[in-house]
């Protein structure tokens, strides 16, 4: 079972959660929303800052997956290994991983008129 930590008031990571939620057919993946009234971050061991900062995912044994590392993780255990393989390959891993890194500092700011779960990205010029 993987625990994933996510920012349900981001609409963007909300449409990519709904996939994963439809894909969890098993059950072998909990989302808990650390937007949601009540949320205590601690026994995560993390703040809730931390836990904004990139997608943490742990699993049963106590090991933590974070940002792109823990898409692949949710991505693998709900059957889809071959497929994210490819974001392993020398050069493209690390390209994918910066970007993931570039988006999370971003995503609060750059999500704008949100109407019913579909968002326009707010250009930057």
């Amino acid at each position: 079972m993987l625990t994933v930590y996510h920012d349900g008031s981001c609409p963007i990571c909300n449409r990519e959660i709904a996939v994963m939620k439809r894909l969890n057919r098993k059950q072998h993946v909990m989302f808990v929303d650390i937007s949601a009234t009540g949320f205590d971050p601690a026994p995560t061991g993390k703040t809730l800052a931390e836990l904004n900062a990139k997608l943490h995912v742990y699993g049963d044994d106590g090991q933590l997956h974070l940002g792109l590392d823990a898409m692949r993780a949710i991505y693998r255990t709900l059957g889809l290994g071959p497929l994210i393989t490819l974001t392993e390959l020398p050069g493209l891993r690390g390209l994918l991983d910066s970007a993931y890194a570039h988006f999370a500092r971003r995503r609060a700011s750059r999500a704008t008129n949100c109407d019913s779960g579909t968002c326009t990205p707010q250009h930057q010029d």
